[in-house]
């Protein structure tokens, strides 16, 4: 019954993930009918096959917070670039930016500040 319960947890658990990064991805797009926001929920996927596979799936949710943290800051930037009116060089497709820094954060987040293997549970 543990192995049970272990299994269906962690099945609850990677799906939650995925649909965090579906959510998140979508927020900040101009045309959320674009293919840029399909890249971080790729990449987020392969991530969470990878944390899957090594049985490290807190390791996902490291990542998510360090995602959610980038989104917030680009919500600020945003933000404040449009209120307070600057001009500043905007390249082109700038949804397919947002989703490269998006996979970046969640790539960085993931492999460099998830949880630290080397720390024993007490």
């Amino acid at each position: 019954m543990g192995t049970e319960n272990a299994w269906v947890r962690t099945a609850l658990t990677a799906i939650l993930y995925v649909l965090a990064l579906a959510v998140g991805s979508y927020l900040l797009p101009s045309d959320p009918t674009s293919i840029a926001p399909v890249i971080p929920i790729i990449a987020g996927g392969i991530l969470i096959g990878h944390a899957l596979f090594t049985s490290q799936l807190d390791r996902m949710g490291y990542a998510l917070i360090g995602f959610f943290a980038v989104e917030l800051l680009l919500v600020l930037l945003l933000g404040a670039v449009a209120v307070l009116g600057v001009s500043i060089p905007v390249p082109a497709g700038t949804d397919y930016v947002i989703a490269g820094c998006l996979v970046v954060a969640l790539a960085v987040s993931y492999f460099r500040f998830g949880g630290r293997s080397d720390v024993s549970a007490a």
